[in-house]
């Protein structure tokens, strides 16, 4: 698993679902995700990340991606679709979970009357039962708990990609008006303006004291913008910080 999995994942299991869940809504969730599979013939996974468990659904595509012979609706004790990943290319994986958090703190951005709007859209290389790489289009959805400000599942799906091109970028896309989110969009961001200016800061050799002093603040207020970092990125030094943010083009 990358590290931008692990860190995502993290973030996913972490919320505080204490008022969560409900067998009904899981229901609901899972007869959508086998309509999917069944209509648009994709390989359909519902994540549910209250108990960190999955539903695996097969289309008709499964077999030419593979995937043959699984049983559709199978459980798996993960909210990763692990057999279904080892199919993707590695840079595209990576890319897709790096989207995937970022629509994660996006959708933290914006009311919560808008989230249901949203969902990521990305090509990716899977092989095929041949092992060959074709492309595949990936559209991805959180279904939220608006009572409470959750993201208690997630759905993905994995079809062929009818219309490939070289130069299309997985994007956040308002399935309401059709726009595209920017990539660069700040709302994705999971760290505040302060905090990449430390992290860059961090990233270029500074020590603390000298970051201090380039940003007049106190060596106290350094430390906790540093120690702030490290648990919203999920990782346990500066060096690992840095190398997530520039991943995501949070610091140069």
């Amino acid at each position: 698993m990358n590290d931008i999995a692990v860190i995502l994942g993290n973030q996913l299991l972490s919320q505080d679902f204490e008022q969560a869940g409900g067998g009904t809504k899981l229901e609901q969730a899972k007869h959508l995700a086998s309509l999917y599979a069944s209509a648009d013939q994709a390989i359909v996974v519902l994540s549910d990340l209250v108990f960190n468990k999955s539903y695996v659904y097969y289309g008709s595509a499964a077999a030419a991606l593979g995937l043959q012979g699984q049983l559709s609706g199978a459980q798996i004790d993960s909210i990763w679709e692990e057999e279904v990943f080892a199919r993707i290319h590695p840079d595209d994986l990576q890319a897709k979970h790096m989207q995937e958090l970022r629509f994660f703190h996006f959708l933290k951005g914006i009311s919560p009357a808008e989230r249901s709007d949203y969902h990521v859209v990305r090509k990716l290389r899977m092989y095929n039962a041949m092992n060959r790489y074709v492309p595949v289009l990936h559209r991805m959805y959180y279904l939220l708990d608006l009572r409470n400000d959750h993201t208690e599942m997630a759905l993905c799906l994995y079809g062929f990609d009818h219309f490939p091109s070289d130069h299309f970028e997985g994007r956040i896309v308002n399935a309401r008006t059709g726009e595209a989110v920017p990539a660069g969009d700040g709302r994705a961001n999971m760290l505040s303006r302060r905090e990449q200016e430390v992290l860059s800061l961090i990233d270029s050799g500074k020590a603390s004291k000298e970051i201090a002093g380039t940003l007049c603040i106190s060596l106290n207020t350094v430390n906790r913008h540093r120690q702030n970092i490290l648990e919203k990125l999920r990782v346990s030094n500066s060096i690992e910080a840095c190398r997530v943010a520039r991943s995501f083009n949070w610091i140069g």
